[in-house]
C-alpha cells in the first residue's frame, strides 16, 4: 500500500470507531463489546475489520474466545483512550462556556494533607455553582503532568520537589510532614524519634519518584551508602502495607494512619513536603476551571 493511500484510508477513522476499538479491547470478546456499545456483533466485527484494512495492520490476536492485542494494537489502545478522552472533554468544555459556570473540573491528587482542604473548597464552591461538577484522579506527579500536557486534566497537585516551568500553580498552605514506617516488631518501632544514623543497614522502602529518592538520599547524608534498597511505591498505604509484609522500612509521609503491625516514626531531623495546585501554563482553563482556581487563591488570601 502506498503512502498516499495510507493517508487517505488513516483520515477515514473517526472517534465513533476508535470508541468501538477501546470497548473490544478492554472486553476482551467481540460478543460483550457489542453488548456494552448495544450495536450488533457483525457490525462491530465490519467496523474493526474495516479499521484494520485501513491502517493496514492487525491490531488484535482472535482466539475462540477472546481477543488480545497485538503490539500495534497495544500501541493504538493507548492513543486511542489520550484522542477519546481529550475530544469528550474539549465538548464539555465548549458546552461550558454558554449561560453560568457548568461542566466538569478534572483534578488529580495523590496523597497530601491538603486534600481535606481541597475537597471542602470544592463542597462550598459548588453550593454557588451546583451546575459544576468535579472528577478526582488519584495519579502519581509524573502522569498527572502528562496528563496536564494532554489538556486531559484541568489541574494537579503537585508534590514538591517538582519541575514546574511549564506550569502556572498555587502554592498550598499544609505541609505534609515525613515520618519512618516499620514493624511493630523492630527496635526501632520504640524510638521517639529517627536519625539517619539509625537506618544504617536497614532495607528501605523509598518513594518512586526519582526526585524524591534523591532527597531520601540527602537526608540520609553519610548513612545512605550502607542501606539497602527492597523497592518502591507510589502510594503510602501500600508501601505500609509493605513495610507489614516484612519488605522493608518505609519513608514517605505521615498520613495519620497506620497498617497494623506497623509504626509511624517522625523524622529527625524532619522533613516536611509542600504541594501546589498547578495548570498548564498558557493553556486557556475552560471557565469552571477558571473560577475554581481563583477561588482557591482567594480562600488562601482571605484564611491568612
Amino acid at each position: 500500500m502506498t503512502s498516499k493511500s495510507r493517508s487517505a484510508n488513516h483520515a477515514g477513522l473517526d472517534l465513533r470507531v476508535l470508541r468501538y476499538f477501546i470497548a473490544v479491547a478492554e472486553e476482551g470478546n467481540i460478543t460483550w463489546a457489542a453488548d456494552l456499545l448495544q450495536i450488533s456483533q457483525p457490525t462491530l466485527s465490519r467496523q474493526l475489520r474495516s479499521m484494520e484494512r485501513d491502517l493496514d495492520i492487525s491490531l488484535f490476536h482472535r482466539g475462540t474466545r477472546a481477543m488480545t492485542l497485538t503490539p500495534a494494537g497495544r500501541l493504538l489502545y493507548e492513543r486511542a483512550k489520550t484522542i477519546v478522552a481529550l475530544a469528550d472533554k474539549a465538548v464539555q468544555d465548549v458546552h461550558s462556556t454558554q449561560g453560568g459556570l457548568s461542566g466538569t473540573v478534572t483534578l488529580a491528587c495523590g496523597e497530601t494533607r491538603n486534600l481535606p482542604w481541597i475537597l471542602d473548597r470544592m463542597a462550598s464552591f459548588r453550593k454557588a455553582n451546583p451546575a459544576v461538577q468535579f472528577g478526582i484522579r488519584t495519579y502519581t506527579a509524573d502522569i498527572a503532568k502528562q496528563q496536564l500536557d494532554q489538556g486531559i486534566l484541568d489541574l494537579a497537585i503537585l508534590v514538591e520537589p517538582a519541575t514546574v516551568e511549564n506550569y502556572d500553580y498555587i502554592r498550598l498552605r499544609e505541609r505534609d510532614i515525613w515520618c519512618v514506617t516499620v514493624p511493630e516488631s523492630s527496635p526501632l518501632a520504640q524510638l521517639k524519634q529517627i536519625k539517619p544514623k539509625h537506618l544504617s543497614g536497614q532495607t528501605l522502602l523509598l518513594p518512586s519518584r526519582p526526585e524524591v529518592q534523591r532527597e531520601v538520599m540527602n537526608w540520609l547524608g553519610s548513612d545512605a551508602d550502607s542501606v539497602s534498597i527492597a523497592g518502591t511505591c507510589n502510594f503510602n498505604l501500600n508501601g505500609n502495607m509493605m513495610v507489614a509484609a516484612g519488605l522493608g522500612i518505609r519513608i514517605g509521609f505521615d498520613m495519620g494512619h497506620e497498617v497494623e503491625g506497623t509504626k509511624n516514626i517522625p523524622m529527625n531531623p524532619p522533613v516536611e513536603t509542600t504541594c501546589l495546585l498547578a495548570w498548564r501554563r498558557g493553556r486557556i482553563l475552560a471557565p469552571a476551571a477558571s473560577a475554581f482556581t481563583e477561588y482557591v487563591f482567594e480562600a488562601l488570601h482571605n484564611d491568612n
